[in-house]
């Protein structure tokens, strides 16, 4: 028997003892929260990202160090 399968079965258990109504309303919100799209982005926002995996497959990325290093140097300006 594969792991999911295992959880599965063992969760489905454990529920089914369960009495406590409260617990299992947040049972129910974390299904239900799983279940739904978490984030939805505008059209923009889509094209902005596949620009952003394009210029990083064409190696045109920066560094993250070197970025904090731009951003802790434009701070201490401000």
């Amino acid at each position: 028997m594969d792991i999911s399968r295992q959880l599965r079965d063992d969760l489905i258990g454990r529920i089914e003892k369960i009495e406590d109504i409260n617990f299992l309303q947040a049972i129910q919100t974390i299904l239900d929260a799983s279940q739904k799209e978490l984030y939805k982005l505008s059209p923009e926002q889509l094209n902005a990202i596949e620009e952003s995996r394009a210029q990083f497959k064409r190696g045109e990325g920066v560094e993250h160090s070197v970025v904090i290093n731009d951003l802790t140097e434009w701070l201490k300006n401000e």
